[in-house]
């Protein structure tokens, strides 16, 4: 094997252990802060029926966390071992690290907390131990983990136009952060919404603030809607305008797909009472006219990465 070639497999293997790693940290973050602030304490509220909501939600989430969770740690040390040498070696191995402590704590989570639900339900003693262990041991180190994803990005990119670069960096992240919790809320909460029954049903749909859901979902899944608006003048060079629409064009159809059909005609009666009809409405009409669509926008922020990535790359 020549030189060359080697050094172009390299090139290769660390672009797409960059990706991953990018794009599995944000997504893993935003699946992170939607199981503690939201599901948790959803889960507190359920009495009646917790075993067949917590076998749902036990099933869901080895698809939805616990395998990209094991794939961001085995990306994290791809990327390690990948990273170019602008890199600081330092934040890498600290990023390792971190995650390591973070994906370790959701499985001693729940195999020593969480899995006795269906036997004693989610009461204050146990949703004191799970937030206890996770506040330091997860949701630190997630945290820990963005600041570090965002340095790394900004220190890869830095030879691009400050403001361009870090409104691309801020799209990106929300993005793939989005469509962590985005996950969560349609193929873990909404498939056991069903099974929660009309008992525990106003006390569940009722258990968050509405601050914590506007911060944590709402806000970083609509503000990229906003913020792409300058990438079509201030955008990174190897980004083509087409991309910039297409994105834009999907937050559009997603908010207004929300506002005109989901809010109206599916969330808002699910205010006033238990209604299994309209949760297997959610469940059959969610990915057809949001999940997919989500998953366009997933792809096309990826491929913007990769063009920038790739283009450092050549450089």
């Amino acid at each position: 094997m020549n030189t060359n070639s080697f050094s172009m497999q390299h090139a290769n293997r660390s672009l797409w252990s960059m990706l991953c790693y990018f794009i599995l940290c944000f997504y893993y973050a935003g699946v992170t802060m939607m199981v503690y602030f939201i599901d948790y304490p959803a889960l507190s509220f359920v009495h009646e029926n917790i075993g067949q909501v917590f076998e749902i939600f036990k099933n869901k989430m080895w698809l939805v966390n616990y395998i990209p969770a094991v794939l961001m740690v085995a990306s994290s040390i791809a990327f390690l071992l990948n990273a170019p040498k602008k890199f600081p070696r330092w934040s890498i191995s600290a990023s390792v690290i971190l995650g390591m402590v973070s994906v370790a704590t959701t499985f001693y989570t729940y195999s020593s907390a969480v899995s006795q639900l269906p036997a004693t339900g989610f009461t204050p003693e146990l949703q004191k131990q799970i937030f206890q262990i996770g506040f330091y041991l997860q949701i630190i180190p997630v945290a820990c983990q963005l600041l570090l994803a965002f340095l790394l990005l900004n220190i890869y990119l830095k030879d691009r136009k400050p403001v361009g670069r870090w409104i691309f960096i801020i799209i990106s992240g929300l993005t793939f952060y989005s469509t962590g919790t985005g996950y969560v809320e349609s193929f873990v909460n909404y498939p056991f919404w069903g099974s929660v029954g009309a008992k525990d049903w106003l006390p569940l749909r009722f258990s968050g603030s509405e601050a914590r859901f506007l911060g944590i979902f709402l806000i970083p899944a609509f503000l990229p809607s906003l913020l792409v608006i300058p990438l079509f003048w201030l955008r990174p060079k190897p980004i083509p305008v087409y991309f910039v629409i297409i994105f834009w064009l999907a937050q559009v159809w997603l908010f207004v797909v929300t506002a005109v059909y989901f809010v109206p005609k599916i969330q808002l009666p699910l205010n006033k009472g238990y209604s299994l009809k309209l949760i297997e409405d959610l469940n059959k009409y969610d990915f057809l006219l949001r999940g997919s669509v989500g998953l366009i926008l997933f792809i096309i922020t990826a491929s913007m990465l990769v063009k920038i990535l790739r283009q450092k790359r050549e450089m």
